[in-house]
């Protein structure tokens, strides 16, 4: 806990914060260090307390058992014996009649009417049909040799005196009662065809959507060795990419430049050829292929052309996107040395904190833990809601008219339980941001401290001493910057979530407007997101509080506008093609290796997964460096300006890097404005031509 409470949440800089400009450059990133954003510490402390009280809420309102087993219509949970409900119903507690059944051993929600499952009653039973029941007299006579019993619990029986109605709302199931597997402990259809034919559409989509789901969770489950597998070799991919780019940079930094290249070529000319070879297989196919039946010509003409088309598509974007890269690569390889000296600038580093390259671990590590909790709080919330009651009207006209109604239990969200889950949500963006802005100023504080070591062989350990200064000194001020970025990133999920609603809307002006407010939050966040990382870079170095840190790093920027453009241009650019080459190298392999599997069904879709996690895994890693590079600038940049103004009085912490800077961005420089000088003295000279003849 922080032992001063001087400092707070807004962007007014206090006389602290100067006066530490004029103490020596590098004793004051030891000394004279004091608490900043103290009241932004305290909002978040007591944010976090509000979320631990609304998890305990959760915990002793909700139950888990809701989502695992399934509740049925009639308030009971599956797989378990259940009390009575107590409803409040026209101002009074009265106990749901139909209530406290014994569902032990019953795991399994099964609707009455499949064809309608949004208006269908739903029970609990043992097992999932597993034939299809045409007739009462067959599923009666399944009861009698298996002893399950696909009718409702005996006090409803009573209710409807034993009657054995056929219909959404019971007794027993609308016929025919499909064969069923379980999803999620739910019983839907296994045969799409047997159970769409015939019925509507709602049915259709509402079994599609389950079918999608359960192939994909097939293969997951069929795969999820292999799908281990192939992340551990990203994982270790990712660490020989950054050995490679740590002790052999002029090889690693040209290879990347051609792999890109010739990646980028070769899938270019992959998707020709398929096109090539779909447009001849349509043509050759049309004329003589079997029809099947029911399936006009045109119809099978026309999924055999879109697959065509859809190929041409994307060998055209692919082709102008390599032209686009060979382009890049073209122009950046003469300043391949620049990205080759900073490599081995920032390699320094890692080689005196190799820690720095498991900080990525712990930082994924802690950001699971936090997401495996908030996931659980929330189902605990999601399963709060308080139970009332609701009249599901029977869909067949033909029922006596005393078995119409069917009272069934439903959830509703009070008010203070959907503050709470707003709440709540609002707390994953927060919290997620504030580790991920620990992490850039843990690293950005070793690296300064390595940076400012007056004797670096005794420094101990800089990564030690980073999370030292930023659990003593520098919690507000990372809450404060997470919680500008969440105030952007809130709303903005908000209104894609009202867009994504607004599917079917006709209504094109609000469409319109939503879509350009989103994209609007999205570059401010981005560009807030960048002058974050480098706030918390200058507060890992001079100890500012947020806004000051701010506004010099601002200052940073705009005064080394031309050189962070070189470096941002050149460096990040390889590093972001290094992380791109893992994810395509793991992808190509995982598609191949799905492709070539029988009793896979949707192999795309576990590539695409692996290609994301290798993404994720290379961006944890190639990172690093990135940010090592980025704070190098930083401080050489701040030494820079601290030195011209004392005068003499202090003198460079690395007289060899700051050479090395000097030379490769006026080496840079001249690069750029050669063409320009000629020019220019072109211009001079022929002004001076008529002076001269006069």
């Amino acid at each position: 806990m922080c032992a001063c409470f001087s400092g707070g949440c807004g962007c007014c800089s206090s006389s602290d914060d100067h006066d530490h400009e004029e103490n020596d450059f590098r004793e004051m990133r030891v000394k004279g260090r004091r608490c900043t954003d103290v009241f932004c510490f305290g909002l978040f402390a007591f944010f976090i307390l509000t979320l631990l009280i609304i998890g305990a809420y959760g915990y002793t309102h909700g139950d888990l058992y809701k989502i695992i087993y399934g509740s049925d219509s009639f308030g009971g949970v599956c797989n378990r014996k259940n009390p009575n409900i107590s409803v409040i119903y026209n101002g009074t507690k009265e106990t749901y009649p139909f209530g406290g059944n014994d569902l032990s051993n019953k795991k399994y929600l099964f609707p009455m009417d499949i064809r309608n499952p949004s208006k269908s009653a739903w029970i609990c039973v043992d097992q999932c049909p597993p034939k299809t029941f045409s007739t009462g007299k067959e599923m009666y006579n399944y009861r009698k040799s298996n002893g399950t019993d696909f009718c409702m619990y005996p006090k409803i029986r009573q209710k409807f005196n034993n009657k054995h109605l056929s219909s959404n709302t019971g007794v027993c199931p609308t016929f025919p009662v499909f064969k069923s597997e379980s999803i999620l402990n739910r019983c839907i259809p296994s045969d799409l065809i047997e159970g769409a034919g015939g019925v509507l559409d709602n049915l259709v989509d509402f079994i599609n959507s389950f079918d999608f789901v359960r192939g994909i969770a097939r293969d997951l489950v069929l795969l999820w060795n292999e799908i281990l597998f192939i992340s551990l070799c990203a994982l270790g991919v990712s660490l020989l990419v950054v050995f490679l780019i740590r002790f052999f940079a002029p090889i690693v930094v040209y290879l990347i430049y051609a792999l890109v290249v010739a990646s980028t070529i070769g899938v270019s000319s992959l998707l020709w050829y398929f096109w090539y070879d779909a447009s001849r297989k349509a043509d050759l196919i049309l004329p003589t292929a079997a029809i099947p039946e029911g399936t006009t010509t045109n119809r099978l003409s026309f999924e055999i052309d879109f697959d065509a088309r859809t190929l041409l598509a994307l060998a055209v974007v692919s082709t102008i996107c390599s032209i686009f890269l060979t382009l890049i690569v073209w122009c950046l390889w003469p300043r391949g040395t620049l990205v080759i000296d900073l490599f081995k600038q920032a390699g320094k580093a890692v080689s005196k904190m190799p820690s720095l390259l498991f900080q990525p671990i712990i930082t994924s590590l802690v950001l699971l833990l936090f997401l495996c909790y908030w996931g659980i709080v929330f189902a605990y919330l999601y399963t709060s809601a308080d139970p009332y009651f609701h009249m599901l009207n029977r869909i067949n006209s033909d029922s006596p008219q005393e078995y119409e109604e069917l009272p069934i239990i439903k959830y509703d969200i009070y008010p203070l339980l959907r503050y709470m889950i707003w709440i709540h949500v609002f707390g994953l963006i927060w919290i997620s941001e504030f580790i991920f802005a620990a992490q850039r100023m843990v690293i950005a504080g070793a690296i300064a401290c390595w940076y400012f070591a007056k004797d670096r062989n005794a420094i101990g350990s800089p990564m030690f001493q980073a999370i030292h200064m930023l659990f003593r000194y520098h919690l507000g001020s990372i809450a404060f910057g997470s919680l500008i970025i969440t105030a952007v990133k809130f709303p903005r999920y908000i209104f894609m979530y009202i867009y994504a609603k607004m599917t079917g809307s006709k209504n094109f002006v609000v469409k319109y407007l939503l879509a350009c407010v989103i994209g609007l939050l999205a570059c401010i966040e981005k560009c807030l997101r960048y002058l974050h990382h480098n706030a918390y870079t200058v507060i890992a170095i001079s100890g500012q509080s947020f806004c000051p840190a701010s506004k010099t790093a601002t200052n940073i920027l705009l005064d080394n506008a031309v050189n962070v453009a070189t470096i941002n241009s050149v460096g990040d650019f390889v590093l972001f093609l290094a992380k791109s080459m893992v994810t395509f190298a793991v992808g190509c392999f995982a598609g191949y290796s799905f492709h070539s599997n029988p009793k896979v069904n949707y192999w795309y879709i576990s590539a695409m997964l692996c290609a994301a996690i290798a993404y994720f895994i290379a961006n944890c890693f190639v990172s690093v460096y990135e940010m090592i590079v980025d704070t190098l600038f930083l401080c050489y940049a701040e030494e820079t300006a601290m030195v011209s103004r004392s005068n003499g009085s202090q003198h460079y912490a690395d007289a060899d890097f700051h050479d090395f800077m000097n030379t490769t961005l006026q080496r840079e420089r001249n690069y750029r404005r050669v063409p320009a000088v000629e020019n220019n003295e072109l211009e001079m000279r022929d002004r001076n031509l008529p002076k001269e003849a006069a």
